[in-house]
Formats: C-alpha cells, structure tokens, sequence
C-alpha cells in the first residue's frame, strides 16, 4: 500500500514540475505581440527608433498592389512589379 502512496505522490510531483516548466517555456518562446506602425496613437510604436537601431525589430514590408493582380497601371513597361496606385498606397 505504502508503495502506491509513495508512486502516487512522485507522479504528482513529476506533473507539477512538468506544468511550470511548460509554461515558463511558453512564455518564454511566445512571439511578441505585432505592431502595426500605421497606428500612429499606439504607444507600443513610441520608442520604434531606438528598438530599430537596437536591431529588436522585425519589419515586414508588402506592397498594395501586383501588376498581375489588377488592371491598374504598372510602374515598369514590362508589367512587372506593383502598380502606380500601389506604390502611392505603400
């Protein structure tokens, strides 16, 4: 019986230990919340410049608008790229 108790109580243990390791790795490796820049107001952006120079941003950039996407005009002659209206947008 003593033994049961005893497998009974390490268990316990092993899936307490296991619970807050899982959850300290998960904060831990949780991606940091996006940010767009477009929100002028939002104070998550008002130190932007000194986390670019720190090199703790990523930026991803994306154009509005393909030239094989839409009947807009292009940039270039060959039709490749992004179009005017995108290039304004961006």
């Amino acid at each position: 019986m003593r033994t049961k108790k005893n497998k009974f109580i390490l268990f316990s243990i092993i899936c307490i230990i296991l619970l807050i390791s899982c959850t300290g790795l998960y904060i831990y490796l949780k991606p940091q919340k996006t940010v767009s820049i477009l929100e002028n107001d939002s104070w998550e952006t008002f130190n932007l410049l000194e986390h670019w120079s720190s090199g703790n941003i990523v930026a991803i950039i994306r154009h509005a608008e393909r030239c094989d996407q839409s009947k807009n005009k292009c940039l270039e002659e060959d039709g490749k790229g992004i179009t005017v209206q995108g290039r304004d947008v961006c």
